[in-house]
């Protein structure tokens, strides 16, 4: 049941994705710009740190995706790179991962 469902909703989001999208590209660039935002910093953070968890991650992707969907429905890419949701959400995830990594070192010292 739970496969079906599955097979189901991702048929569905796929038929959604191709009325909204116009293009393969578009549709590529929504796809590899949530990819980045939500892998590139807990993987880092992870190969580069033994401190970061689950939490954090979950934190990071979480913050990340948020903001360039909500960046996506509010405004288009901007002419400057400094304006592109990928820069704030990549900013977004590692600022969200930072917190939970401070708040959960407060936590084990308090």
């Amino acid at each position: 049941r739970v496969a079906r469902l599955a097979a189901l909703l991702g048929a569905g989001a796929g038929v959604a994705i191709a009325v909204v999208v116009p293009t393969v590209i578009g549709a590529l660039s929504v796809f590899y710009t949530l990819l980045g935002v939500s892998l590139f910093v807990p993987v880092v953070a992870g190969l580069y740190s033994r401190r970061i968890g689950v939490p954090e991650a979950l934190a990071a992707i979480a913050a990340g995706v948020t903001f360039v969907l909500a960046q996506g429905l509010v405004a288009d890419a901007g002419t400057s790179v400094w304006q592109h949701p990928n820069v704030g959400g990549l900013a977004c995830a590692a600022l969200a991962l930072l917190a939970v990594a401070l708040v959960r070192q407060a936590l084990r010292r308090g």
